[in-house]
């Protein structure tokens, strides 16, 4: 019995213990602001690590994305949103600090340089290696930031 009652302890201590999730912050500075658009200097933290660093131009637009995946976009939310569109360099690290360097002109990709942590270049199948990245999706995605806070 006692080893009954210790087995059913383990079991709800072990359900409700759950890994923290990382704080991702985005800090940003405005270079300059145009009429439709502002461009920004930004910094992305998770946990106090610096994982990209970017000049950008941020439009601001809507999106309408479908509520619920099954209804086939019979019922959409508004979400207030920046597009991003890069202009200048953007630096992103790998959790071992070895970092990718992206030179862009009005989101047109320029050059990419890939550098180890203490900073000397080296192959992108090399930098790829470190990196747990899995299909194209990272280089060829739209990105965004949502307005607002998480709830």
């Amino acid at each position: 019995m006692k080893s009954i009652m210790i087995f059913i302890s383990f079991l709800l201590i072990s359900f409700n213990c759950i890994a923290q999730n990382p704080i991702i912050r985005t800090d940003f500075d405005t270079i300059k602001v145009f009429h439709e658009k502002t461009l920004v200097h930004y910094r992305t933290y998770q946990d106090s690590l610096l994982v990209e660093e970017a000049q950008a131009f941020l439009f601001p637009i809507t999106l309408k994305i479908p509520r619920f995946r099954l209804l086939l976009g019979i019922f959409k939310v508004e979400v207030e949103t920046d597009s991003i569109v890069f202009h200048g360099s953007r630096k992103s690290f790998l959790s071992d600090r070895s970092y990718k360097v992206e030179e862009y002109e009005n989101g047109q990709l320029l050059n990419t340089g890939y550098f180890d942590s203490s900073g000397l270049e080296i192959s992108k199948a090399l930098f790829y290696s470190h990196s747990n990245f899995k299909g194209p999706c990272v280089e060829y995605g739209s990105h965004f930031f949502l307005k607002g806070r998480k709830n």
